[in-house]
């Protein structure tokens, strides 16, 4: 429901910031109050639920925020020009107070959708997005098309894990700089070390003395045209003061990785997530304008609390895995096998795949092939998760907010460390449960191996790629290089068409196709194989798919 103190501080904001009713969204404040007293806010909000601390409760509430379509009353939308709310054209046009290019944060794009799920809901809820769900970026509100860029809509299935991973890898590559940094120290030469982690290599590292330190790039004029160098000095124990170097164009010059987004911008999913809301959405998380701050003149405060922003995120990171049509079609044989003409039905009822000898020859075929041509160098099967536990907030100070970025303290404002909301990936995970008779199995939980790891089988390696010229866009959004990007885990690609970062290929095939820059090679190896070698290769990735049964 929309609270009255809501409506009575957007009276004092609109007057504070000299708004008048000819630049804000859609109604006044007076027309605002009918809409609220006849048509009440959809929103419920997760604060009294985060706050009981439930995994299960506060997984339904990010659920139901997720899905929820926001209205006038919650803060949906913005003004985006002619009286509307949403737009999938960016208005850095407007520049009169309490228009589009005077909201704070500033927006990149939108708003341009009325719920998560709106858009995340291709073949399911919190999947891809079709071509038509495409939404345009102008992160520089120049106004000017030729320097916005294009977004497709990836799917979340998996998203824990995502963040698990990326935590544990910084923290491994701190221990190699740490260890390599202690041994420069300790015998005053040069320590070079490769940053290889979980079968991953993130580039080399160079530390020298301050006193010794040269650039290598001098002596390496190739390395210098492929690679980025980050530089910086950096105390040590005592004394000892040393510089650092690495040389790598697949990671950020912090050792740290941002799993999310197509650029791999975003830290954490709760970034992600409250972003989204704010961009997309046009719904304000506090913790990004501040408490009781109408940063988009749409009449509402408080849109989205800091429990919502938890509950959204414990949900997202508690989606299950993507699988496989083989191991569908092998979910339908057990279900047969235990109950007989009636798992037969529910099989049928959730369309799991029965496959062919053929079919299943075909898949296994071409995974030996795109393993052969190298496109596995960059698309690994699977990555090892030691901790497959997630908890919000995240145990790593790295991964979690020491202050919001509107400045608030999570701890005093209710997300300490000390007490995370925790689930096990390998163990409880919510849906995706199939139940009938004797027979139950739990497919959305993470498997592990004999070494009691969680097997993450992302076919994704966490890495930024250069992907060629033909993939450049017009601008370098966030300074990592036009035609760099995050490799997309592949893991549910045989469910979301299209493909790319903008959605441009419209099969699989030509996704391969238009790989270039450190792909050129698998790409032109695949080009020149038998068809049948091709044709094999594109089932195995459309094997790679979503599932999830249907919410009651």
């Amino acid at each position: 429901m929309l609270r009255k103190d809501i409506l009575r501080r957007f009276s004092t904001t609109v007057l504070s910031l000299g708004v008048t009713t000819g630049t804000w969204a859609i109604v006044d404040k007076d027309q605002l109050s009918i809409v609220a007293e006849i048509e009440p806010s959809h929103a419920e909000h997760c604060d009294e639920v985060v706050a009981a601390g439930n995994f299960n409760d506060i997984f339904v509430c990010g659920d139901e925020f997720f899905e929820v379509d926001f209205i006038a009353t919650d803060g949906g939308g913005a003004n985006v020009g002619n009286g509307q709310r949403y737009t999938r054209t960016p208005r850095a046009d407007l520049r009169t107070q309490g228009q589009w290019a005077t909201h704070f944060p500033q927006r990149p794009t939108g708003p341009n959708s009325a719920s998560c799920g709106e858009c995340h809901s291709f073949p399911a809820g919190t999947a891809a997005g079709r071509a038509g769900f495409n939404v345009m970026r102008d992160p520089f509100h120049t106004g000017d098309p030729g320097r916005m860029i294009n977004r497709n809509t990836p799917h979340l299935m998996g998203s824990g894990a995502l963040q698990l991973l990326a935590e544990e890898i910084t923290a491994d590559l701190a221990i190699i700089v740490q260890e390599a940094r202690t041994e420069t120290c300790a015998t005053g030469s040069r320590t070079e070390r490769s940053l290889f982690i979980k079968g991953v290599n993130f580039g080399e590292l160079t530390i020298e003395l301050d006193d010794g330190f040269h650039d290598l790039r001098q002596s390496h004029p190739d390395r210098r045209r492929n690679h980025n160098t980050h530089q910086g000095s950096v105390g040590n124990d005592g004394d000892c003061r040393i510089r650092m170097r690495v040389e790598s164009n697949s990671i950020d010059h912090d050792l740290v990785i941002r799993p999310y987004q197509w650029k791999g911008s975003d830290l954490s999913l709760r970034e992600f997530v409250r972003t989204a809301f704010n961009n997309e959405i046009g719904m304000q998380p506090v913790e990004i304008t501040g408490d009781g701050y109408d940063g988009d003149f749409d009449g509402i405060v408080d849109e989205v609390s800091i429990a919502d922003v938890t509950a959204t995120t414990i949900y997202v990171a508690g989606q299950p895995r993507p699988v496989t049509k083989i191991e569908l079609h092998q979910l339908r044989a057990d279900l047969t096998a235990t109950e007989g003409k009636a798992g037969a039905t529910l099989a049928d009822e959730l369309n799991l795949p029965d496959l062919t000898e053929t079919e299943i020859n075909a898949i296994q075929a071409g995974e030996a092939t795109f393993k052969a041509i190298g496109c596995s160098s960059c698309h690994r099967p699977s990555l090892p998760l030691s901790n497959p536990v997630y908890q919000e907030p995240s145990q790593s100070e790295t991964y979690r907010d020491a202050t919001f970025p509107a400045g608030q303290d999570p701890i005093t404002s209710g997300l300490d460390p000390n007490k995370p909301i925790t689930f096990d990936l390998t163990l409880d995970l919510p849906d995706n449960h199939i139940e009938l008779g004797r027979f139950f199995r739990n497919i959305a939980n993470f498997e592990t191996d004999q070494a009691g790891n969680a097997v993450v089988q992302l076919y994704g390696d966490l890495r930024r790629h250069d992907m060629g010229p033909e993939l450049a866009e017009q601008i370098d959004e966030k300074g990592t290089g036009r035609a760099t990007f995050m490799t997309k885990e592949l893991w549910g690609v045989g469910s979301t068409t299209p493909y790319l970062h903008d959605g441009r290929a419209t099969t699989l095939t030509e996704a391969i196709l238009l790989h270039g820059g450190d792909a050129q090679r698998a790409r032109d190896t695949f080009s020149t194989l038998p068809l049948n070698a091709q044709t094999e290769l594109v089932r195995f990735l459309a094997n790679l798919v979503i599932f999830k049964v249907t919410e009651e």
